[in-house]
């Protein structure tokens, strides 16, 4: 059966189960995403799998790759940043550094991308 990829071989129900349960885990309770020199290869080390498998995870569950899944969790947090009353003193570089980014350009261009605004727009759209 030539013509056949990796990519077209299922992996098993329980594997993809426990590889999302961990990842939920990672991004969720440890929030990993807020490193800003997280890699693809460092998470999967940590959650135990390969790059391969997580890619296929994250592509599988999300509908989007690594990047994109990561830009997204990143943007969540600072919506719920911008979203506090506590933090509405906070200057968006701040938030972008709290978030995992190391500059602002590329927060408010992934921002704008995910959400439809500019940090600072959807601030004042939110919080008046």
């Amino acid at each position: 059966m030539e013509g056949k990829n990796k990519q077209s071989k299922a992996l098993p129900k329980e594997l993809c189960e426990k590889i999302q349960l961990d990842l939920e885990n990672a991004m969720a309770k440890e929030k990993m995403y807020l490193r800003h020199d997280l890699t693809m290869h460092q998470l999967a080390k940590l959650i135990n799998t390969n790059t391969s498998y997580l890619s296929r995870i994250i592509q599988e569950t999300y509908n989007m790759n690594f990047p994109a899944f990561l830009n997204t969790m990143r943007i969540n947090e600072a919506k719920n940043i911008i979203e506090n009353p506590q933090h509405k003193n906070c200057v968006i570089s701040a938030i972008a550094q709290k978030c995992g980014y190391k500059n602002k350009s590329t927060f408010n261009k992934a921002f704008k991308n995910i959400v439809g605004l500019t940090p600072k727009a959807y601030r004042e759209h939110v919080c008046g």
